[in-house]
């Protein structure tokens, strides 16, 4: 949801893009998203729920930290 967001908000920060191409950075990290979620049910058993759970999170706030400098 945040993306949609910022897609949203693009053309404000001077980005020039088209609708098809909007459409693909909003639907990009939903479907890769979805296709992570089999790798990740087998990493919770293979490295333990907290430690892999912490991991995950912080690999999480790295695009957003990211997106946070950009506006």
């Amino acid at each position: 949801m945040l993306l949609s967001v910022v897609a949203a908000n693009l053309e404000i920060v001077r980005f020039k893009f088209s609708k098809e191409k909007l459409f693909f950075l909003i639907t990009l990290p939903a479907l890769t998203g979805t296709a992570l979620r089999i790798l990740y049910s087998f990493l919770t058993l293979t490295f333990g729920g907290r430690r892999f759970t912490a991991s995950s999170s912080a690999g999480l706030l790295i695009p957003i930290v990211g997106m946070s400098f950009t506006f």
